[in-house]
Parts: C-alpha cells; sequence; structure tokens
C-alpha cells in the first residue's frame, strides 16, 4: 500500500486529492479486495475509501499547457509553499501539489479558490468557514489542515497533508461495482469521521 512517507516522491504514485470537507483514511480491518489507499504515517490507519466527488486528473494536458493555463503554477505562497503541480480541479476550486520551501521532500495538497469565485463574498467566506472548522478536527478520517492564507491576490488556500493512493471514484471506474462487505465497510469510514 502506498505511503505517505517522502520517500514516495520518487515513486510514481498518482496523488488523490480530495475536498477537504472529509477524507476517509481509516479502516476497520482488512479489505476483502486491495485498496491502494493512503496510509496516514502518525495514524497507521489505511484509507478505506476516498469520496467518490475525487478531483479530475490532469495527466491529458501537457505540463507547458497547464503553466500557460494557471499563473499560480511555480508561486510561492507565503515563502512556504511552493506550488508545483495541478492536481485537480472542482466547482469552487484549485488543487495543487505543493512542496515545503524549507524541507526538502515535504509534499502539501494546496486547494486555493478559484479566481473567478472571488467576487461571490459568500463563497469565500464559507471556505475560510469550512476550512477552519475542518481543521478543528482530529480524526483519522478527516483530512488534516495544517495552514490557511490568502494568495496575493486575495484568493483563501488551505494547506492540507498529500495523499497517495486510489480514489473511490478510480475504483468504481475500473470495478463498476464493490461487493456488500467493501460498500458497508466504505460508508462505515465516511460516517465515522463525520
Amino acid at each position: 500500500m502506498p505511503s505517505k512517507s517522502p520517500s514516495d516522491k520518487t515513486s510514481g504514485e498518482k496523488p488523490t486529492v480530495v475536498d477537504g470537507s472529509s477524507n476517509p483514511k481509516a479502516s476497520e480491518g482488512p479489505l476483502s479486495s486491495p485498496l491502494s489507499a493512503p496510509q496516514s504515517s502518525k495514524r497507521g490507519a489505511p484509507a478505506s475509501a476516498q469520496p467518490a466527488a475525487a478531483y479530475q486528473n490532469f495527466d491529458s494536458y501537457d505540463s507547458e499547457e497547464v503553466e500557460m493555463l494557471d499563473e499560480l503554477l511555480g508561486a510561492t505562497l507565503h515563502d512556504t509553499y511552493r506550488l508545483v503541480g495541478l492536481l485537480g480541479e472542482g466547482g469552487m476550486s484549485r488543487v495543487y501539489e505543493g512542496q515545503h520551501t524549507r524541507i526538502e521532500g515535504k509534499r502539501y495538497a494546496i486547494k486555493v479558490l478559484r479566481a473567478d469565485m472571488v467576487s461571490h463574498g459568500e463563497v469565500a467566506r464559507r471556505f475560510r468557514r469550512e476550512a477552519k472548522a475542518v481543521a478543528s478536527v482530529s480524526h483519522p478520517n478527516v483530512l488534516d489542515i495544517y495552514d490557511i492564507g490568502e494568495t496575493p491576490d486575495g484568493r483563501p488556500y488551505l494547506v492540507t497533508e498529500f495523499l497517495t493512493g486510489e480514489s473511490l471514484g478510480d475504483r468504481l471506474d475500473r470495478e463498476r461495482v464493490l461487493s456488500v462487505s467493501m460498500a458497508a465497510h466504505v460508508v462505515r469510514s465516511v460516517c465515522a469521521g463525520v
């Protein structure tokens, strides 16, 4: 199973990033069929699932095309987080792979509110409020939030742990159907985090 250790940076694992509101990472026992999922180094609990709305991967874009489309790629936020790649995009935000500028090998997922959403004041306030609420929760099934801030142009962002592994959506694309026991395991894991 993949892990989140710094040695993974050369493993070629495809990162999985999900919305910061919940991220099941706990397992109640061995899976009936293996799910390639993240394993928390501090908790030692393998992920049982990722929400089905995992972000779209941008593997089909070449890196030059993505860089031309996204002015944040290559930027450094607060002299600490260098945005090195686009992991995905949701309806309100984009998620980037970030690297710490002073701690070699330290990787993060950094969720940034899209520029076109900043003008919607309530959306930006909700983004900040949800980030603070999730950051106050400590549970193996909830994504850890390490930092929050704003980009120079006023977009709020949050810095979360970086996970690797297969999302539930990718697994469903591959297998089409989960066994009853696996589906129950996923639901229990999600509910435990809520």
